[in-house]
């Protein structure tokens, strides 16, 4: 499942007041469109490894989501404002 930038901004909203231990399902599917858009980072491996630390993760899941979406932006604006 490739989630929309409104879906991975509520997902995102999820995550900080449920905790990403309540997502795993959704972070795996994350993880997976992460990598399918060509995302390298270490941060992809964080959040996929759910023997971190649920902080960690947390934190990894926002810079991964915005990797996510600039690696999908196409629009001049979107990298003009970033």
């Amino acid at each position: 499942m490739n989630y929309s930038n409104a879906e991975l901004n509520q997902l995102a909203w999820a995550i900080d007041s449920d905790g990403v231990n309540r997502h795993e399902e959704a972070a795996a599917a994350v993880v997976a469109q992460a990598r399918a858009a060509g995302v390298v980072t270490p941060l992809v491996d964080v959040l996929a490894d759910t023997s971190v630390p649920a902080p960690v993760r947390e934190r990894a899941f926002g810079k991964v989501v915005n990797a996510i979406v600039h690696a999908s932006a196409t629009s001049p604006e979107w990298a003009l404002a970033n």
